[in-house]
C-alpha cells in the first residue's frame, strides 16, 4: 500500500447528457487525475439502473438504486487506484449519496462526501434536499464533511452582484454551511475549463489536504510467454525424492513439498507484468477515420466554447451551439458504430457469440463491483466493512451442519464392496491433460498449465500421494484450502442481504487432479455395474435432453389410450 497526500474531486453537472458530455468526458485521458468524479443529472442507461460507464478499468461506478420510473440524479465514479478496503457507498436517494472515506491507516479518521442534486423551484412537485441533507450531516457529525453538488440556488456569496434575488433556501444553505466547515483542509477549488466537455454546468475542482491510502499496481502472471527450460530445470532441482507417507502429518508435508516446487518453478520460468491502469484512449480508436473525426470536432467545439465565452456574442454562441450538435450527432454514431462492429466480429467467432449473447441477457441488471452494505437478518445490525462482510458471507454460506440422524442404519444390508484398483500414472496424466490450461487456481496460485508442464515430473509424485490419501481415508490440508468468491444471484430485488450472493470455491488445482479421477472412476462404476436407473439422463456420458425427450415420446405412444378420455398423462423422468 501507498499514500497520497492530497484528494482531489471533480464535481460535474452533465445534463443528462451521453453523447454531448460524459461519452468524451469519461474517456478524456485527464479523467484519471481525479480521485472522485462527483456527477449530477447522469445520462439514465433506458434498459437497467445505471448510466454511461466506458472506464470500467479506472473506475467503480456507485450509482443509486431507486423506485421504479425515479431516475437517479447524483452517482459517484471512484477511481480505482484508492483503496476500495478504506470507503463504502452510502444511498441516500435519488438526490443524495454519500461516499464515507477513511483517511488514516487506523481508520479512525474518516471524512464524509455528500453529493447533491437540489431540483429546480420550478420544477413539478418539487421537494427540497436540504432538509434531507442536514440530517444526513447530522448522523456524521463525528466525521468531517465536504458536500458537492447542484443546490440550483440563486445567493450573492456565490453570485456575485449579478444576483438580483436571493432564494430563501440559500440561506438554509449557508446556515449548513457554517454547521459543518472542511475549509481549513482545502488547497484549492475552482472551476477547471480543461475538463469541460459541453454541458450548461461548469465542471468544478475540490483539492483537499487529506492523506489516503493507494493500491499497488497489480502483478500477473504471462503464461504464454513461459520460459519451459527454466520451468522444468528449476523443478527438477526443488522436487523431493519418491517416497510413500504412512501418516497424515507426513502426507501434508510431502504435498508441501510439492507445492513449494512447483512454485519456485513458477517464479523462475513465467515473467510478471504489473497492471498498470492506462488511461481511457480517444473514442472511436480501433478505427482510424472515426478516431480523426472525433479529434477534430473536439477540438473544434472547445475552440468555439473559448471563443464564446470570451466575446459572449450571439454570432460566437450560434457557432459553439452548433458545433456541439454536430459533435452530439458524430458522437452518437461512432458510438453506435462501435457497438456494430463488435456485433460483427462476434459473429465470426463462437466464444464472442456467446460473450455477447450473456451481455445481452443480462443488462438488466448489471453487476456492481462493490459489495453494498450488508443486513444481518438475525441481529439487523449493518456490515460496513471488509471484514464484516466477510463473516456475515461466512455465517451464510458455511452455517454450523445440523447432527446427522443415524436411527435408520442399524439393520441396514449393504451389498457386497466392489474393490478397484489403486491410481495408475496414466489416470493422474489424463486428468492433468483434460484439465483447463488457465482456469482460476486457488490459493496457492499454480494454475493447470504449470501443471501440465511439470507432469513428466510429477506424476509419479502425485499417485503415490493420491493412492496413500485413499488408502489413510484422507484429504490433504492442502486440497481442503480454498479461496471464496462471493458474486450476485440474477434477478434479486435486495443486494443488502447474503442470501442475494452465491459463493464460488477455488480449490487448490493440484487436489482437483485428484478430484477428477475419482469423479471418472464414480461414473465407471454407475455404469458398469448399473446403479443408476436407465431413466438418469443428468451427468451421464452419451446422455442428453434429446435422449430425455424420446424417452418421453416412446412412452406417450406406449401409453394406452382410454376410450373416452382426450388427455393423457405424462411420465416423468
Amino acid at each position: 500500500m501507498t499514500t497520497k497526500n492530497m484528494l482531489t474531486i471533480l464535481q460535474y453537472n452533465v445534463r443528462k447528457s451521453k453523447d454531448t458530455v460524459m461519452a468524451t468526458l469519461l474517456r478524456d485521458p485527464r479523467i484519471r487525475e481525479y480521485d472522485i468524479l462527483a456527477i449530477q443529472e447522469p445520462w439514465k442507461n433506458a434498459f437497467s439502473e445505471t448510466t454511461h460507464h466506458p472506464t470500467k478499468d479506472l473506475f467503480h461506478l456507485c450509482y443509486p438504486a431507486t423506485e421504479e420510473g425515479e431516475p437517479t440524479r447524483v452517482c459517484f465514479f471512484i477511481n480505482k487506484q484508492l483503496d476500495h478496503s478504506k470507503w463504502h457507498f452510502k444511498n441516500a436517494g435519488k438526490d443524495l449519496c454519500t461516499l464515507i472515506l477513511e483517511t488514516n491507516a487506523e481508520g479512525n479518521s474518516k471524512i464524509a462526501i455528500h453529493n447533491v442534486y437540489n431540483p429546480h423551484r420550478q420544477q413539478e412537485n418539487r421537494r427540497s434536499i436540504l432538509p434531507q441533507l442536514r440530517r444526513e450531516m447530522q448522523g456524521l457529525r463525528q466525521g468531517e464533511q465536504i458536500v458537492v453538488g447542484d443546490f440550483n440556488l440563486h445567493q450573492e456569496h456565490w453570485g456575485g452582484s449579478r444576483v438580483r434575488r436571493a432564494d430563501d433556501e440559500a440561506d438554509e444553505l449557508l446556515e449548513i454551511m457554517d454547521d459543518f466547515s472542511l475549509v481549513d483542509r482545502l488547497i484549492k477549488c475552482g472551476i477547471d475549463e480543461d475538463i469541460n466537455h459541453d454541458s450548461d454546468h461548469l465542471p468544478i475542482v475540490t483539492s483537499l489536504d487529506i492523506t489516503t491510502t493507494q493500491l499497488q499496481p497489480k502483478s500477473r502472471l504471462k503464461w504464454k510467454a513461459i520460459d519451459k527450460a527454466a520451468f522444468s530445470k528449476t523443478l527438477r532441482q526443488q522436487l523431493p525424492s519418491i517416497r510413500r507417507p504412512r501418516t497424515k502429518a507426513a502426507l501434508d508435508f510431502y504435498v508441501a513439498e510439492i507445492t513449494t516446487a512447483l512454485m519456485a518453478a513458477i517464479e523462475a520460468g513465467v515473467p510478471q507484468s504489473i497492471l498498470t491502469v492506462t488511461a481511457p484512449s480517444r473514442l472511436c480508436l480501433r478505427h482510424s477515420r472515426w478516431n480523426e473525426e472525433c479529434s477534430a470536432i473536439l477540438a473544434e467545439t472547445k475552440r468555439l466554447r473559448r471563443i464564446y465565452s470570451r466575446d459572449h456574442t450571439v454570432e460566437s454562441w450560434e457557432a459553439y451551439r452548433a458545433a456541439r450538435n454536430r459533435k452530439k450527432r458524430l458522437i452518437s454514431k461512432a458510438l453506435r458504430q462501435t457497438h456494430r462492429e463488435k456485433v460483427e466480429q462476434a459473429a465470426e467467432s463462437p466464444e464472442l457469440l456467446w460473450r455477447i449473447a450473456k451481455w445481452a441477457r443480462n443488462k438488466q441488471c448489471q453487476t456492481s463491483a462493490i459489495t453494498p452494505a450488508l443486513k444481518d437478518p438475525a441481529t439487523l445490525e449493518t456490515a460496513i466493512t471488509p471484514g464484516e462482510k466477510a463473516e456475515l458471507f461466512r455465517k451464510a454460506f458455511f452455517p454450523k451442519p445440523p447432527e446427522a440422524n443415524l436411527e435408520d442404519i442399524d439393520n441396514a444390508v449393504y451389498a457386497d464392496p466392489i474393490n478397484l484398483p489403486q491410481i495408475a500414472e496414466q489416470e493422474v496424466e489424463d486428468a492433468i491433460r483434460n484439465a483447463a490450461p488457465l482456469k482460476a487456481p486457488g490459493p496457492d496460485g499454480i494454475v493447470n498449465r504449470a501443471l501440465q508442464i511439470a507432469s513428466p515430473w510429477i506424476r509419479q509424485h502425485l499417485t503415490r500421494i493420491f493412492n496413500q490419501s485413499l488408502s489413510l481415508g484422507y484429504c490433504p490440508q492442502h486440497f481442503r484450502n480454498s479461496t471464496t468468491i462471493v458474486i450476485r444471484k440474477q434477478g434479486k430485488d435486495d443486494y443488502t442481504i447474503p442470501k442475494s450472493y452465491r459463493p464460488i470455491a477455488l480449490l487448490n488445482t493440484i487436489g482437483k487432479v485428484m478430484d477428477a479421477i475419482i469423479a471418472t472412476r464414480l461414473s465407471y462404476i454407475a455404469e458398469t455395474y448399473q446403479l443408476l436407473p436407465a431413466t438418469h439422463m443428468g451427468g451421464r456420458k452419451l446422455r442428453s435432453t434429446e435422449h430425455a425427450l424420446h424417452y418421453i415420446i416412446e412412452k406417450i405412444y406406449d401409453a394406452p389410450s382410454p376410450p373416452s378420455s382426450t388427455s393423457s398423462t405424462m411420465p416423468t423422468c
